[in-house]
């Protein structure tokens, strides 16, 4: 049998760890949820909130004189989806073709769009107020980011991808 000042040390202690777990969600409030892909062996992300979904590429049709952004069109649930040469955009060269290529279905009000990425990896939680700003160096990559973690990882900007001129042709 427990007496009453065992009782109230393990009521103190048990307050103590409550108050500490509401400061661990409140640090979780902060962070953005962000899924980790890879391009030529470098890590970004998206923020999960512009993605409708990942599928694997099974095939897909260049469309002839499209810029060369535009990686080509693919039938998915029945929709023409544009897949987006993201190392293109990015100014990163391409290396050998990727056998098991994998495309992230974008939230996009202008169209079907999904950017093709070598993998995908895991979803992480990161503390947008902690990036590092790219902008300052102004490079084809810089543009289009929000900025990079702690951990290396380049946090990409949909919103800025999207708002290019190409991608508001209508080209579905």
């Amino acid at each position: 049998m427990i007496n009453e000042k065992e009782r109230d040390q393990i009521f103190k202690k048990r307050t103590e760890l409550y108050s500490q777990r509401k400061i661990e969600t409140d640090l979780q409030l902060e962070m953005n949820s962000v899924l980790v892909m890879v391009l030529n062996e470098q890590k970004y992300g998206i923020e999960l909130a512009e993605i409708a979904g990942v599928f694997r590429i099974s095939g897909f049709t260049p469309v002839p004189g499209a810029p060369d952004e535009f990686y080509g069109v693919t039938n998915l649930r029945g929709k023409v989806t544009t897949l987006i040469n993201l190392k293109k955009l990015l100014g990163l060269t391409a290396k050998k073709e990727e056998k098991s290529a994998y495309a992230i279905l974008l939230r996009a009000s202008n169209g079907h769009f999904a950017v093709k990425v070598d993998s995908v990896d895991k979803n992480i939680a990161v503390d947008f107020k902690k990036l590092i700003r790219l902008d300052v160096l102004q490079t084809s990559t810089s543009t289009y980011t929000k900025g990079i973690s702690l951990e290396n990882l380049v946090v990409l900007d949909i919103a800025k991808i999207l708002s290019q001129p190409i991608f508001k042709r209508n080209i579905r």
